[in-house]
């Protein structure tokens, strides 16, 4: 029976330990959903409501903020498919750390650099393909569960946690604006896909050490 054993974890595929979500319980993949979708919210409130301000801060029309706006939303709406593709193939954490870390090295760019209207729109699409993906995974890691009653659960967790959370993210961003300056409204979109892409970073060691110990 030990040689069976043997035999067995020797033909076992170690990128899909590496890359499968399998290895982590369905109550941390929840807890995951939901801390990602407060933070999300957090982005998507503060972008939303106050990427005008920075823009104007920036010397930008009330048209090209307009446009820089409406740039965002299609990133979000034309990355769903490719990410939902991702996730399917390398695991939602890659999936999640990947747009995570586009979102905070684009918005890192965009308030340290003085670039032309044709960049800015490129670093918007980035941004919210970046944004719009990160709560895409939420959803994923909430659904991640066989139990339909649990799935339900989850993804009204979700739903609850990022709703107030857009709340807090917009009124802390107003914060940031009016007590630094108007930069700050980007700053915290950094920051705060920087903490998550964190999060996903070590999800992803955790992972790996577990394949490791299972492959081994």
């Amino acid at each position: 029976m030990k040689s069976e054993v043997t035999i067995n974890k020797s033909k076992v595929d170690k990128t899909n330990f590496f890359l499968n979500a399998n290895f982590f319980k369905v109550e941390s993949i929840a807890l995951l959903g939901l801390y990602f979708a407060i933070v999300g919210g957090v982005i998507d409130g503060a972008l939303m409501a106050l990427f005008p301000i920075f823009g104007l801060g920036r010397g930008l029309l009330e048209v090209q903020i307009g446009s820089l706006l409406a740039v965002k939303g299609n990133g979000g709406l034309l990355m769903q498919y490719p990410i939902g593709w991702l996730s399917d193939h390398a695991g939602f954490v890659m999936a999640g750390l990947l747009a995570s870390g586009i979102s905070c090295l684009a918005a890192m760019v965009i308030v340290l650099t003085t670039l032309s209207l044709n960049y800015l729109v490129l670093l918007c699409f980035l941004l919210g393909a970046a944004t719009t993906c990160i709560l895409t995974i939420d959803i994923i890691a909430a659904a991640y569960t066989q139990d339909h009653g649990l799935m339900a659960e989850n993804i009204s967790k979700v739903s609850i946690g990022f709703t107030p959370s857009s709340i807090v993210g917009a009124m802390m961003a107003g914060f940031a604006a009016e007590n630094v300056n108007n930069d700050a409204v980007i700053w915290l979109v950094a920051i705060t896909s920087g903490v998550l892409a964190l999060v996903f970073f070590c999800a992803l060691f955790k992972q790996k050490r577990l394949a490791i110990k299972i492959v081994s």
